[in-house]
C-alpha cells in the first residue's frame, strides 16, 4: 500500500484501497473501523486521529489487528461516522473517492 510522504501533501493518486466498516454493537450503538489508511510515520496518525475526532466531537483510538499482521494498524471510533469520515477523506485529505467503500449499517 502507499504511505502518505508527509501529512500535509497526501498522494492525490494514491491506488490504495479503504475500506470503512461500521458494526453494530447493540440496538443504538456502533463502532466505525477504518482499514487501509496508512501514514509514513507515527506522528502523522495521531494527527489524522485528532483531527477526526475534534471535527465531530467523537472518541477514537488506533488498534492493531494481531491475528492478521501485528504491523497493521487501524482506526476505531465509536458511532456511526462512516459518510462523514468518508466525506472528509474526500474534502480534506484528497483521496480518491471511488477506493473508499463503506461496509455495514447504514
Amino acid at each position: 500500500m502507499d504511505n502518505f510522504n508527509n501529512f500535509g501533501n497526501n498522494d492525490t493518486n494514491s491506488t490504495s484501497e479503504i475500506h470503512i466498516y461500521v458494526h453494530q454493537r447493540g440496538t443504538r450503538k456502533a463502532d466505525t473501523i477504518i482499514k487501509g489508511l496508512e501514514f509514513a510515520d507515527k506522528d502523522e496518525s495521531k494527527k489524522f486521529l485528532s483531527s477526526i475526532k475534534q471535527a465531530f466531537g467523537i472518541n477514537g483510538c488506533i488498534k492493531t489487528i494481531e491475528e492478521i499482521d501485528p504491523d497493521n494498524k487501524v482506526f476505531s471510533f465509536t458511532g456511526n461516522y462512516g459518510e462523514k469520515i468518508k466525506n472528509e477523506l474526500v474534502k480534506k485529505y484528497n483521496k480518491n473517492e471511488d477506493l473508499i467503500t463503506i461496509h455495514g449499517c447504514e
